[in-house]
């Protein structure tokens, strides 16, 4: 690792931090930084604090970089940089899974959230995979699969919400994506999950450097696509879930922050993978904090706001994409 990719993570986490204590002041109520520590001491101001703002602030930081360094996996592995989980359909399998277990399990939820909303991204994931490799599939081509596979996604949510009575709307809520119904239970598990994910897909760095030059050329100089292929898949998979099934299909963020790192850092997956998640964590804090703001005393949910966000700059880069 270089004395500038060091630096670079510095800063980020710098920026990281100071949005993140911005966040934590910010509101319906707003504090000063510096006497965040001395409202601890107040019973209602501490519990603000520390069972409702600080809460959503490590979900947006979490799910900001686990979407993040699942699109720098994504777009790595399919060797297309307008790939992510979310416009390839793999969010929206992990909602699908999650959104069943929700509607149709009533002990030990979130236990069953996780697992299913794991088979959906990778059933979906594993699909992909397949149709890619019986034939040579050009970007546009790959982008249209996935349109199809979240139209699919979302037939097979209408369903489910149909059926799920009372518990259709937290479902609908849960699906625009929603951070602030979490709790420190499910900050651990989240926590747990991207630590799994992370630390399966860095080493893969080097791997997936050689796979942009094509299968063939990974294996002429020595990487071994049996083993590299499953791993990133199932470490975006396991990310992927991780953000979905607690906080819903939020959009794009796995699309933008990967390629906007790219394009400044160069095509390099050991500084993507370093850099791209804090960005993306720094991302969703802001937008998260926009979606507080915007319209008090109510709530938008954070996926509105980066689909706002995110909708043009995809088209920007579809047609980017498409020039000579």
């Amino acid at each position: 690792m270089t004395l500038h990719l060091i630096r670079n993570i510095g800063i980020m986490l710098f920026c990281t931090v100071i949005m993140s204590i911005a966040a934590l002041c910010l509101g319906p109520v707003n504090y000063s930084p510096h006497t965040l520590l001395s409202l601890l001491s107040d019973p209602l101001e501490s519990n603000i604090l520390l069972q409702l703002r600080l809460p959503r602030v490590i979900f947006a930081l979490l799910v900001g970089f686990a979407l993040s360094l699942a699109g720098v996996g994504t777009q790595g592995i399919f060797r297309n940089p307008l790939a992510d989980p979310y416009v390839l359909g793999i969010s929206g399998g992990a909602s699908v899974g999650a959104a069943a277990a929700l509607a149709f399990t009533s002990t030990h939820t979130f236990t069953y959230m996780v697992g299913f909303s794991f088979l959906g991204a990778f059933s979906i994931s594993l699909f992909l995979i397949v149709l890619t490799r019986t034939a040579r599939w050009s970007t546009h081509t790959i982008l249209l699969v996935g349109i199809a596979i979240n139209l699919f996604c979302g037939s097979l949510l209408s369903v489910i919400i149909f059926t799920a009575h009372e518990q259709t709307t937290n479902i609908v809520l849960w699906l625009m994506g929603n951070l602030g119904q979490g709790n420190w239970t499910q900050i651990m598990m989240i926590t747990v999950m991207v630590l799994i994910g992370t630390s399966a897909l860095i080493p893969q760095a080097r791997n997936l450097d050689v796979h942009l030059f094509g299968e063939e050329t990974a294996f002429a100089l020595g990487a071994d696509i049996n083993t590299y292929r499953p791993i990133t898949i199932l470490s975006v998979c396991v990310l992927v879930s991780a953000a979905v099934c607690f906080c819903g299909a939020i959009g794009f963020v796995g699309l933008v922050i990967p390629h906007a790192v790219r394009l400044v850092f160069g095509t390099q997956h050991l500084k993507l993978m370093c850099i791209a998640p804090l960005v993306g964590a720094c991302f969703l804090v802001i937008c998260d904090t926009i979606a507080r703001l915007v319209i008090l005393p109510q709530e938008l949910p954070v996926g509105v706001i980066t689909g706002l966000l995110g909708g043009p700059v995809f088209i920007y880069l579809l047609f980017t994409e498409q020039r000579p």
